[in-house]
């Protein structure tokens, strides 16, 4: 018997609290290589700024997966991702980066770590995709 969200927390804290900036560079270099379209807007951030309101964004999204509770912040990350043009068939690969960016960055990675962030962070991309279905861009 596997307990992913005690696997889960170790991974995320040491993904969060002592990779965190190797993590996001290496990630978003994976996604804008899975999604060639969204590497314009990508490469117009401010990198600084994006690597807080990721931090951010991944715990709302850790968040709405532990109590299953909308709030506003991940509404309002759902409402911006769809109004930038985020695709539905985008965030599954968002999700894969993710997972592929962790052996990358993590020595202690395992495979069930990456069980584990698809299994906490799904029902955030779920919702996100719901939400995004009832917004017009």
């Amino acid at each position: 018997m596997k307990d992913y969200n005690a696997i889960f927390n170790a991974s995320y804290e040491r993904i969060t609290k002592r990779y965190y900036d190797e993590f996001i560079e290496i990630f978003y270099y994976k996604l804008t290589s899975k999604c060639p379209d969204i590497k314009s807007r990508i490469e117009a951030l401010d990198m600084n700024t994006q690597r807080h309101v990721f931090k951010h964004s991944l715990a709302y999204m850790v968040y709405f997966s532990s109590v299953r509770v909308s709030d506003d912040d991940l509404t309002k990350l759902a409402i911006r991702h769809q109004t930038m043009g985020i695709k539905d068939s985008q965030f599954p690969l968002w999700l894969d980066a993710f997972v592929e960016t962790l052996p990358q960055v993590d020595s202690r990675y395992t495979d069930d770590d990456a069980d584990a962030w698809r299994i906490i962070l799904s029902p955030s991309i779920e919702f996100m995709k719901c939400i995004s279905h009832r917004v017009k861009p």
